[in-house]
């Protein structure tokens, strides 16, 4: 009976402490993280002037890292068919996806072009109440590059599709002003979530909840011994 008593406490222990550290990894993309977010601003990522996002109400006592990023690479085409943008670069509060698509010249201002290969590109710029870290460092897919480590309880991102199509002095001007033959061509796929730890008891909660946990099996067994 004893013995049985003491690999139940042992077990009960073990259980109590992995379930306080069992959240220890980052979770996500979700929307809305646990708590709530309220969402403002305007525009399209695809128009000229983009979209300004702007969360707030966050409640960071749930957490012990918030990160908000893409949950997954951006794509954009000017020909119909999405194209992965990658090769994640950060400088300064800017983060840059780049890519290629094909576009058939509808503008002859300039020259005629015919269908040729252009560049397109997301800007994802930090306005305030974040900052940018690697993927990697986040617990988050590499493949994403960075994600934005969110430092309160409101911050203001703002983010655009570009494409370089020629005609204008090679210059990015915003995806859906790109003229186009025919409606349809010129797509975009862009989707945000938020990544998390979640906050777990401190080392005073788990030996409380330890002591609770024994003292009861403790009377548990005064009782039915």
């Amino acid at each position: 009976m004893r013995n049985g008593f003491h690999r139940v406490s042992l077990f009960v222990a073990f259980v109590l402490v992995a379930s306080s550290f069992a959240s220890a990894s980052t979770i996500g993309p979700d929307y809305p993280p646990p708590g709530g977010v309220t969402l403002g601003g305007s525009g399209s990522v695809a128009n000229t002037g983009g979209r300004t996002f702007v969360f707030s109400g966050l409640d960071q006592s749930l957490f012990t890292e918030l990160y908000w990023g893409l949950a997954a690479q951006p794509r954009a085409a000017l020909d119909g068919s999405l194209d992965l943008l990658g090769s994640p670069s950060v400088n300064g509060n800017v983060l840059t996806y780049t890519g290629v698509t094909s576009w058939n010249d509808a503008d002859p201002v300039g020259g005629f072009l015919g269908v040729i290969s252009v560049p397109i590109k997301l800007e994802i710029t930090l306005i305030s109440g974040a900052s940018w870290v690697t993927a990697a460092t986040a617990g988050v897919n590499p493949s994403l590059g960075y994600v934005a480590d969110v430092n309160g309880s409101a911050f203001t991102a703002h983010a655009a599709f570009f494409a370089k199509t020629g005609n204008n002095g090679a210059t990015y001007i915003a995806l859906n002003a790109v003229p186009q033959f025919s409606s349809g061509l010129t797509k975009s796929d862009f989707g945000g979530g938020f990544y998390y730890v979640e906050a777990v008891p401190d080392a005073g909660s788990t030996i409380g909840l330890l002591s609770l946990a024994l003292a009861g099996l403790a009377a548990a067994k005064r009782r039915f011994s």
